[in-house]
């Protein structure tokens, strides 16, 4: 898959004309970190996408704001979010991962005054933050925090 990518990246950028290596670069790095993002299945990428799904739904929106190459944010995917237990819950909430290194989130970053990676921010439908954690949380802390949510939230 990466190589289609690449080829795909490497086409485009004959195509539009890009003659800066700098910014070919720049485009390829900013692909592969979109593909990163998009490596936890069934999350969203963005607080305005949450927003949306919530729009019909009364589930509460879970933010997870995480930095591409961080040890504790990498950690947190690997281990919780990919984790059994999370995933037995996921249906009950909507998802999305925010990675706070790219500038089209500097202003939901900015909103909910994200200072460290990871951050968990529970949001309920009229965006009202209910709940929040900070740092390597691990997958019971998480499950349970999240349980105290739902009713915060009308459910």
């Amino acid at each position: 898959m990466k190589d289609i990518t690449f080829v795909f990246s490497v086409g485009l950028i004959l195509v539009l004309g890009i003659t800066s290596l700098d910014l070919a670069i720049e485009k390829l790095t900013l692909s592969a970190a979109t593909q990163a993002e998009h490596n936890l299945p069934g999350f969203l990428s963005s607080y305005k996408a949450a927003q949306a799904a919530t729009s019909n739904d009364e589930r509460p929106i879970v933010l997870i704001f995480g930095s591409s190459g961080d040890t504790q944010t990498e950690l947190f995917k690997d281990q919780v979010l990919r984790s059994s237990n999370v995933h037995s819950i996921k249906e009950l909430f909507i998802w999305s991962y925010i990675d706070i290194n790219q500038s089209v989130h500097k202003e939901t970053v900015r909103q909910f005054s994200v200072k460290t990676t990871p951050t968990i921010c529970v949001v309920d439908q009229s965006g009202l933050e209910v709940s929040r954690l900070q740092g390597f949380t691990p997958a019971h802390v998480l499950i349970g925090q999240l349980a105290k949510c739902l009713p915060k939230t009308g459910r």
